[in-house]
């Protein structure tokens, strides 16, 4: 079972690991169950944000254009918007959990899932973990278009 460690308090197993490189290590106590409901409602209410942000700048950014402008957009926006809420939490004045988890886990997660493929891939060179590297960079990509035209063909089935 994963476990995710923030600032503030030891949260156990209510977040997916990948989020894990966004909360250092400081201290480690035990979240109550009200401080749990709470993240789950910031993430929650993010979320929703977030995927009527995707929804509506999406549309605006890809007006009549055949490429998917607007995905592309939302990808690049919601990467640097990660990357900058990231790095600027490792500073002094660091942004309250709760806010990091609004912003990172619940309103840029559903606003883009590349953000987070991007990070992880970024912190994957960082570490000079060069293998891995590859290894996400290659299987998010070709296993991701293949999960898409394996859907594409169950679909054909009902």
């Amino acid at each position: 079972m994963n476990n995710i460690y923030t600032n503030k308090k030891y949260i156990p197993s209510i977040y997916p690991s990948q989020y894990a490189s966004l909360y250092p290590t400081r201290r480690k106590i035990r979240a109550s169950g009200a401080e749990k409901v709470y993240a789950i409602l910031y993430v929650g209410l993010g979320g929703f944000i977030g995927a009527v942000f995707r929804f509506i700048l999406s549309a605006v950014i890809q007006g009549s254009s055949r490429f998917p402008l607007g995905t592309l957009g939302v990808n690049i926006l919601g990467s640097f918007t990660l990357s900058f809420i990231t790095y600027s939490a490792e500073k002094p004045m660091a942004l309250p959990e709760s806010s990091k988890l609004f912003l990172t886990v619940g309103m840029l997660g559903a606003f883009t899932t590349m953000s987070t493929f991007s990070l992880e891939t970024f912190r994957l060179v960082e570490e000079k973990q060069n293998l891995l590297f590859l290894a996400n960079l290659v299987l998010n990509n070709v296993l991701c278009l293949a999960g898409i035209y394996i859907g594409k063909l169950a679909s054909t089935l009902i």
